[in-house]
């Protein structure tokens, strides 16, 4: 005869509490063990970001006040290619920044497509010099788009701008693209008054001669 053991209904709802107790601490175990290897997992990341940075930055500037020129060339190369950080960037700048001085323009471009361009100033002159190193290369396309980059990165900056637009200007003379020209000059001369007066450009010159040769 088989035996049967019966149970109380208090006695079966206090075991379904207990499993249920059991089940919600295994959970919050599991979920504390979780956290924690996040949090390890993150101090980590941020341990070894802030250590970055600070390498990046002491080596930096210890190439900043380094006097002997090849020596300090020596130094922004390695920390260009050592990180991600501000200070890599930086030094990537300075990279390009020497290679274009050296007439490396491929070199220039190379580092200044890995520096940051979110800054208003820097991300403007970063697009401006690779303007310039596609022009010493003669791909006149290329140099005009890095300078609208510029154009559009200065956002209306009284100096930048009009520098920028005389830059693409001489470039569209190149290529016989007076009416494009004609354009840069005239938004100098409507836009950027006081940055002809203080460069000195006899701005309605160059402003005649491209209309002339527009034939407007």
């Amino acid at each position: 005869m088989e035996n049967k053991t019966f149970t109380t209904p208090e006695a079966q709802q206090e075991a379904r509490e207990q499993a249920r107790a059991q089940r919600n601490k295994k959970i919050f175990i599991f979920s504390s063990i979780a956290i924690l290897v996040i949090l390890v997992v993150a101090g980590a990341v941020y341990f070894l970001h802030a250590n970055a940075v600070n390498k990046a930055n002491d080596a930096i500037g210890l190439a900043d006040i380094e006097t002997n020129d090849s020596i300090r060339a020596a130094m922004y190369q390695k920390i260009a290619d050592d990180g991600s950080t501000a200070a890599n960037e930086r030094a990537q700048l300075m990279v390009a920044i020497r290679a274009y001085n050296d007439s490396n323009y491929t070199k220039a471009i190379e580092y200044l497509d890995k520096t940051s361009v979110s800054s208003e100033i820097i991300g403007a002159g970063v697009y401006s010099l690779k303007g310039d190193c596609y022009a010493n290369l003669n791909k006149l396309n290329e140099a005009i788009s890095e300078y609208e980059n510029a154009v559009s990165k200065a956002d209306g900056n009284p100096t930048i701008t009009p520098f920028v637009l005389i830059k693409m200007a001489n470039i569209y003379a190149q290529q016989q693209n007076y009416a494009k020209e004609y354009e840069c000059y005239s938004t100098i001369r409507t836009d950027y008054q006081a940055y002809v007066q203080q460069a000195g450009i006899n701005i309605d010159k160059y402003v005649e001669r491209a209309r002339i040769r527009a034939g407007k």
